[in-house]
């Protein structure tokens, strides 16, 4: 369970900081996106990046179990699979988030993405440690 207790500390810490700064920033955040889509030499490194940690995160967590350690395995694979199609799609990811950003949903994704990293860091530093 040690991999599970690491993975869950680093990405509940991760998700929860990441999460309230798109809350805070939210007009900041867009702007990234915006010179993400422009600038060719930013989007392939993050595409590189993304697809790296995927795999990395899958073959260090692949634990498909009826507990709590299945949500870093899931995380692991969205991960692997955003990188995938940043790598055959990019343009598919920036048309979603313009989506996200006109329905007005993307509040909403940043709260989920807290609720889950605080899940996280509930088993990683209190619950299993």
């Amino acid at each position: 369970m040690g991999n599970s207790i690491l993975l869950a500390r680093i990405l509940g810490v991760y998700m929860v900081l990441m999460a309230i700064a798109m809350l805070i920033h939210k007009e900041r955040c867009n702007a990234i996106m915006a010179n993400f889509e422009s600038n060719a030499g930013l989007s392939a490194l993050w595409t590189v990046f993304t697809l790296f940690l995927g795999l990395v995160l899958v073959n260090l967590h692949n634990l498909w179990v009826q507990d709590w350690r299945v949500v870093v395995t899931v995380l692991a694979w969205i991960t692997l699979v955003k990188g995938i199609v940043f790598l055959f799609i990019p343009a598919h990811i920036m048309t979603h988030h313009k989506a996200l950003h006109i329905k007005g949903i993307c509040g909403v994704k940043e709260v989920i993405v807290l609720v889950v990293g605080v899940f996280l860091l509930y088993h990683g530093y209190y619950l299993d440690a």
